[in-house]
């Protein structure tokens, strides 16, 4: 079983959902309703009561940035090793918030396809020129050559058994070959970078612009273990307006093969032991941040306050009003929103979801 946690807004409340099999075997549609049954009680909480807590889920208290450096030594002795990966749809914001978790003192990002310029001058100060030695150059086209990851996660047979299936159809040397390279390269970052437990990494579903690399989801839990005994595996998936989303950068034709596999995980169809999953809405995370980004720093131990300071949050308001006077913009976004009104029925949860959560953003504002 599959512990899905919704991290929502309204007033910073968190709750819970386990989607197992047996909630969802009557058909996408009970789920759908399952679901919404789920939050229309959370709402319903909200309004009677400002502080909540669900179940024996409890929030550390708040630590000052300030605080920070004399308390920092004492992450990696204290709590276990994490392997975070942020994923989603391409173009659904996963780099962005695989940024914002970079900036906590305990925390160092594997930076894939992003600048260390687009992090503050506090999270850069953790790539030492080891480290950046480590990762392959200081540049993202300098790094490129040397990441194993677009090796590790190729599903490169005709019939792409995992995209479709989940069935594992990797070579052995080579998934072990690149495997260990993974595990070696976390080991010496964790290693290198001063009190620093948690390593972070975003993969979109596909990525590299290559519709045959994916993340295998369930590489994830193996990772945490072989980097540390005690390492834990989190799943963070960003939902994003598919219209959007195509609109960033990615590719609506095979958009749906994707859209498919969040919808597993999200109904508990598709499980994967030891991994824990968490689920963000983009929209929720652009127009009200720090709820999401409280709760993300609660379940990951990390400093809200060095989350919140993030460049990335501080261009928020620029991601939304960017397309405002952009006609070209705004005639594909009406051609695709045409496209996902005839196949969101397909993706019950995931839209329901969306929706719901893009529905706050209007009611806040």
């Amino acid at each position: 079983m599959v512990m899905l946690l919704f991290l929502t807004c309204g007033l910073g409340v968190s709750f819970a959902a386990d989607l197992t099999e047996a909630a969802c075997r009557h058909g996408s549609e009970s789920c759908v309703e399952q679901y919404e049954q789920d939050e229309s009680s959370a709402l319903h909480v909200e309004l009677l009561q400002a502080q909540v807590q669900i179940g024996a889920m409890r929030g550390p208290p708040k630590e000052s940035l300030a605080q920070t450096d004399a308390q920092v030594a004492g992450y990696a002795e204290n709590e276990g090793n994490k392997y975070v990966l942020v994923s989603g749809g391409e173009g659904s914001g996963t780099t962005m918030v695989a940024r914002i978790l970079c900036e906590s003192p305990n925390a160092i990002g594997i930076p894939a396809n992003w600048e260390l310029e687009e992090l503050s001058e506090r999270a850069q100060s953790k790539y030492t020129p080891s480290i950046l030695r480590r990762l392959g150059g200081k540049t993202k086209q300098e790094r490129r050559s040397e990441d194993p990851y677009r090796f590790l996660w190729l599903d490169e047979l005709p019939d792409q058994p995992y995209i479709t299936n989940g069935i594992d159809a990797r070579n052995t040397e080579t998934k072990s070959k690149y495997l260990n390279q993974v595990v070696d390269d976390s080991r010496f970052l964790l290693q290198e970078a001063k009190g620093v437990n948690t390593l972070v990494h975003h993969r979109s579903m596909p990525f590299a612009k290559n519709s045959t690399r994916t993340p295998f989801l369930e590489d994830i839990p193996e990772l945490a273990t072989q980097i540390a005994a005690d390492g834990s595996a989190y799943l963070i998936l960003v939902i994003r307006y598919p219209p959007k989303a195509w609109l960033s950068h990615a590719k609506p034709d095979n958009y749906h093969l994707f859209l498919a596999r969040i919808e597993q995980l999200m109904s508990g169809d598709y499980e994967v032991p030891g991994l824990k999953i968490l689920l963000v809405s983009h929209e929720e995370l652009i127009c009200d941040p720090k709820p999401i980004v409280e709760e993300l720093a609660r379940q990951l131990d990390l400093n809200i306050d060095a989350l919140m300071a993030s460049p990335q949050l501080a261009k928020a308001d620029d991601i939304v009003s960017s397309h405002d006077d952009d006609s070209e913009y705004n005639r594909m976004l009406a051609v695709y929103e045409a496209k996902w009104e005839a196949e969101r029925h397909e993706f019950p949860l995931y839209d329901q979801f969306q929706k719901s959560h893009a529905a706050r953003c209007t009611l806040k504002h």
